[in-house]
């Protein structure tokens, strides 16, 4: 994962769609389960917005409209990502808690905010991810259809306190 899967168009967004010089084929909004934008598809073809970057929807936004105008101009913005869900931080921890991603964070970053690991931690975290959340995978177009399955990251404390990179991950929303 990386700080630049966070900037890409997620579920609970809200996009805003800006066709320059008017308003009438503006449009804002979130998207469908399915990952696309909800009702704006009056121009043709359902357009894609999950885990893809607002300059790619621009793209297909302009390429949809250019049948109706001429060299439109489409400048597309996430302008609120605070409808994705949130992390659940709980178990072994002093202080379980939800956060709001609103930027990347490290499972060691969060574990700080939530005062740290309780002395009766067994020695193991677990990560539960909804694969229909995730970016970061090559064919991520593709586990928006499938099933709500969770991929389970499992680390041990005594690795992430070594300082083993892989042992603290980027958490991402709905973790």
């Amino acid at each position: 994962a990386s700080s630049q899967e966070f900037e890409l168009v997620h579920h609970g967004d809200i996009v805003d769609v800006d066709v320059v010089g008017g308003s009438e084929f503006d449009w804002r909004g979130r998207l469908t389960p399915e990952g696309f934008l909800d009702g704006l598809n009056s121009f043709g073809e359902p357009i894609p917005g999950l885990c893809r970057s607002e300059e790619a929807i621009a793209a297909d936004v302009r390429r949809a409209y250019s049948k109706y105008l001429r060299d439109p101009v489409v400048v597309v913005k996430v302008i609120d990502r605070s409808g994705r869900p949130v992390v659940i931080l709980d178990g072994a921890v002093k202080i379980p808690q939800k956060f709001q991603m609103n930027r990347p964070a490290t499972l060691r970053e969060l574990l700080v905010l939530s005062g740290g690991i309780r002395d009766d931690a067994s020695g193991d975290i677990q990560i539960f991810r909804p694969n229909t959340l995730d970016c970061s995978a090559p064919d991520a177009k593709r586990a928006v259809t499938e099933s709500n399955s969770l991929s389970i990251l499992n680390i041990t404390i005594k690795d992430l306190i070594s300082g083993n990179a892989v042992a603290n991950p980027l958490i991402r929303s709905g973790d």
